[in-house]
């Protein structure tokens, strides 16, 4: 007679004892981290899909209807997590908004220790773009929210390294497919970050100069990824005409007098941010 062999029994979850995030109390810190990782999920499957519709142009309607579903699926948990974080936080923010001074400092320092987070992550290079788009995101939400996040944000240390990032970010591998827009994961990344920047010098400039400033000095990287996406798509379909010597030259200037002059708005930029624009 044989026995049934027993299978081996699974290591239960492991359950968080410290915040993930210093300075933010575990339950708001573990929703934070919900909210990014379900985004990032949403942010890597929209990707693949994409990349999986350029290599098979074609499919079915069975196909696509399960494909929009999926996407919805990651869609919805992303969202959810998302509310989920914010209440939280809008919940603290409320409820110490009763409380005393030193209470109502607390609510504001919880919004600036997240904000720390997730410039944390935007601003590591050895983070997938999925992961820093997720975290940026969340960032433009809580800067919606929150007037203590802006002035923290609007600091001259954390807007000048976020400024930095954008025009220093660099290809990771592994992440130069293109979209079937056209864009690589860098690109995207860095458009997002800079229609941020843009949004808050509208919406806010009036009483934060500094994301006028910086909304300004981003704007030649906007024309950057214009001119470099151009480029390449002439390049694509001009294979089988070649540059002639001639040719080869005046581009190469254009990209010098680019490069100088980026240059040149970087170091306006760094006074400027500096000096309160």
């Amino acid at each position: 007679m044989t026995s049934k062999r027993k299978r081996p029994l699974q290591p239960p979850p492991a359950i968080m004892t410290e915040s993930p995030v210093p300075g933010v109390n575990l339950e708001l810190a573990s929703l934070l981290v919900q909210a990014v990782k379900a985004r990032r999920k949403l942010l890597s499957k929209f990707y693949t899909t994409q990349l999986a519709t350029n290599s098979v142009p074609e499919s079915s309607n069975a196909e696509v209807a399960e494909v929009s579903s999926a996407l919805q699926t990651f869609q919805d948990k992303a969202d959810d997590a998302t509310t989920s974080f914010l209440n939280e936080l809008r919940r603290l923010a409320v409820h110490h908004s009763s409380q005393s001074n030193k209470t109502r400092n607390n609510a504001s320092i919880c919004v600036t220790h997240c904000l720390a987070f997730l410039l944390e992550i935007i601003c590591e290079n050895n983070n997938s773009f999925h992961l820093r788009r997720s975290a940026l995101a969340l960032i433009r939400e809580i800067l919606e929210r929150s007037s203590h996040g802006r002035m923290y944000f609007s600091s001259e240390r954390h807007l000048l390294e976020f400024v930095s990032m954008v025009e220093n970010c660099e290809e990771m591998e592994g992440e130069t497919n293109r979209s079937s827009g056209g864009h690589t994961s860098k690109s995207t990344f860095q458009q997002e970050a800079i229609d941020l920047i843009h949004h808050l010098s509208a919406n806010y400039g009036q009483f934060y100069a500094k994301f006028v400033v910086a909304s300004r000095m981003l704007g030649h990287v906007s024309v950057s990824l214009s001119m470099n996406e151009h480029d390449e798509s002439s390049g694509r379909t001009n294979i089988d005409s070649p540059l002639t010597g001639r040719q080869r030259g005046c581009d190469s200037r254009r990209r010098q007098e680019r490069r100088r002059n980026m240059q040149i708005l970087r170091r306006i930029r760094d006074v400027a941010l500096q000096h309160g624009g």
